[in-house]
């Protein structure tokens, strides 16, 4: 049931072609790179947020290490290594519950960039604190703020691109290892933003979140106004056609 609604919901659906064809129409479409740059200014927030302790300065973080990493941002709070673990906790099963119900929220209404927009924008939010204020309640409520922001919107960007781009199996494929590639690829220079001489604020690596999380949301809704015009003209062409793309 489920194989034949994705089937049915599928945008200009057509029959398989084999791989190369695939990475060459993914390749071939623009929309492919603008939903790149989304995803990399996702995974640079998260990159940014988790580095901010002296001791990982020189380290490349693992792209999945979210839990290994996050006490080095709680660590900032000024408590010991028992407290700091204790902690890291409740942001970490918050997020995980917001990710969830946002990704459901975006499923049921079929919408995808109110639903971004909101999270980022609550995440920009808990980046300026961190920024701003060294009062122990505030930063730690901030952790929860950018951590749940920025983690709830991972699905909602992945299947948006799923569902944008996947006339063929193997177009939908090629997208999803391109987009994640350029992606991880941040990992990689994004530790060089934090400076041990801005600890424990970060002023310039925060400032940095903040604003890949603005342009999280500005290619939101650059897709947004670009699949409207894409279904107008479909609409136009095909009036009778039922199956447009979801924003």
């Amino acid at each position: 049931m489920a194989h034949d609604r994705i089937l049915r919901d599928t945008v200009g659906g057509a029959e398989s072609q084999g791989p190369m064809k695939g990475l060459s129409q993914a390749l071939r479409d623009p929309r492919l790179y603008l939903f790149a740059i989304m995803q990399v200014s996702y995974a640079l927030r998260i990159q940014q947020g988790l580095d901010t302790d002296k001791t990982f300065q020189n380290m490349h973080l693992n792209a999945t290490s979210f839990n290994q990493f996050f006490p080095t941002v709680v660590s900032s709070l000024g408590f010991n290594k028992t407290i700091t673990l204790l902690l890291t906790a409740p942001p970490s099963l918050v997020a995980g519950i917001v990710g969830v119900c946002v990704g459901l929220s975006s499923g049921r209404f079929n919408e995808r960039t109110y639903h971004i927009a909101t999270m980022m924008g609550i995440a920009i939010i808990g980046f300026v604190i961190s920024c701003l204020t060294l009062n122990t309640a505030a930063r730690y409520t901030a952790c929860f703020m950018f951590a749940s922001g920025v983690y709830s919107v991972n699905s909602v960007i992945l299947g948006w691109l799923s569902a944008t781009l996947g006339s063929t199996p193997e177009k939908k494929a090629a997208s999803l290892s391109l987009v994640n590639l350029v992606s991880m690829a941040s990992f990689i220079y994004t530790p060089y933003l934090y400076n041990a001489k801005d600890a424990p604020k970060y002023v310039t690596a925060m400032s940095a979140n903040a604003c890949f999380s603005f342009v999280s949301i500005c290619c939101a809704f650059g897709m947004k106004f670009w699949l409207k015009r894409t279904n107008k003209k479909m609409k136009e062409e095909n009036p009778e056609n039922s199956v447009v793309y979801a924003y």
